[in-house]
């Protein structure tokens, strides 16, 4: 997964039409390439909300976030052979002043046996398996 990590500040401003385009353009080559399995951009707006959990209590905050120090701006699930691939990927979206972008592993379902209970693997990949038959 490739994670775009907006400054708050910045995050609060509609791109140029010049970086849409560059975006688009990165976009449309990764689905050319045959790796793209999914993306989408994020806003930072009243429409947000975080829950947080502490002492058992959750608690539910709405947005936007301007005090956080970076927000998620978008991300892309990608599928390549390895991580060089996907930093290289990574390496080719265009340029955000102030953003980071993390290349972070998307855990599988075989990563958790032995830890997680019988019935959770099976439940789990049952709710994968019928998310892959709507093609989601």
């Amino acid at each position: 997964m490739i994670i775009l990590m907006n400054d708050p500040k910045s995050g609060q401003k509609m791109p140029t039409p010049e970086l849409l385009t560059a975006m688009s353009d990165y976009n449309a080559a990764l689905l050319e390439a045959g790796v793209l399995l999914a993306l989408e951009g994020l806003s930072n707006s009243e429409q947000d909300a975080k829950i947080t959990v502490a002492k058992g209590k959750q608690t539910v905050k709405d947005g936007p976030f301007t005090e956080a120090k970076e927000l998620v701006g978008g991300f892309w699930i990608i599928q390549v052979r390895s991580k060089a691939d996907a930093l290289e990927w990574a390496t080719r979206m265009p340029s955000i002043e102030g953003a980071i972008v993390e290349v972070r592993r998307v855990a599988e379902i075989d990563d958790f046996k032995g830890i997680m209970p019988p019935e959770a693997v099976a439940q789990e990949e049952k709710i994968r398996d019928s998310l892959a038959k709507r093609g989601v």
